[in-house]
């Protein structure tokens, strides 16, 4: 099923990529809407979710968050998991939509109750032990990006850790190929914590502050809280940011009136 998700991604990067190069924006040729919406229909639940993830991520499209909500409620409507995990950060976050925490609430619910991998990883933080632990292996299991995410950290030399990294590298890379600030995020992250080559780090947070600063444009107020945290981050490699640019990310996250802002940012996000 994750492989129709991708494909049709991928299928909507490479002929947007044809259209609009390497300086690609908001205001190059569009693809035909209508043909990808006849297509995704076609599909099921899957090619609904696909389609609304496109729009979310503007992986071969322009991000469009309401069109993307559009989509994944249909996805969710017809049963997809997935869908309604997605929804749920997104209204969690106010990520390109406005802050609705009863209504993401009660889509993760229904998300952990039919077992998806990324509702189960998100949600097991806040399970006391031992469920905690069984429902963060199921994600692992599953290969949830999260769950490798926090299973790569810990910097133990094992065979079975090596492996865990290396299967996180794959599955990230290929989400933040498609825009995925999340995976941009997380890979950046983990490449840092990691004490690899800092350029490599360095050049993936650069990735995350384009399509963050695009996603922000668009109208996602939690774009500007992953900007504050990404620019503080890398104000400790030499040529990256500065806390200063990061204070101004925070204003403006505190600004847009975005929920998450002054419990993520802390100190970043006072005047």
């Amino acid at each position: 099923m994750r492989n129709v998700t991708i494909a049709l991604a991928a299928s909507l990067l490479i002929s947007a990529a044809a259209a609009q190069g390497p300086t690609a924006n908001a205001q190059v040729l569009a693809p035909n809407h209508a043909e990808l919406e006849n297509v995704a229909q076609a599909a099921g639940p899957e090619g609904m979710f696909a389609l609304g993830r496109s729009y979310q991520l503007g992986a071969g499209v322009p991000i469009n968050y309401r069109q993307a909500v559009q989509w994944l409620q249909k996805a969710a409507d017809a049963g997809h998991a997935a869908a309604m995990t997605t929804l749920a950060m997104m209204y969690g976050r106010a990520a390109g939509v406005p802050y609705d925490k009863a209504r993401s609430d009660a889509l993760m619910g229904r998300a952990v109750v039919l077992g998806d991998p990324a509702a189960l990883a998100m949600s097991s933080i806040r399970r006391p032990e031992p469920e905690r632990t069984q429902w963060m292996q199921k994600a692992l299991a599953a290969g949830d990006p999260f769950a490798l995410v926090m299973h790569a950290l810990d910097t133990s030399q094992t065979p079975e850790r090596h492996a865990t990294r290396q299967r996180a590298y794959k599955v990230l890379q290929a989400l933040a190929d498609l825009g995925d600030l999340d995976a941009l995020d997380w890979l950046g992250s983990l490449q840092q914590v990691q004490g690899g080559e800092p350029g490599a780090s360095l050049a993936t947070h650069r990735r995350l502050i384009e399509r963050a600063e695009r996603a922000y444009q668009a109208g996602n107020s939690y774009a500007a809280v992953q900007l504050a945290m990404v620019h503080f981050r890398i104000s400790v490699i030499p040529g990256g940011s500065s806390e200063a640019v990061a204070r101004q990310w925070a204003r403006r996250a505190v600004a847009a009136g975005n929920p998450t802002a002054r419990d993520l940012l802390g100190d970043l996000a006072k005047d």
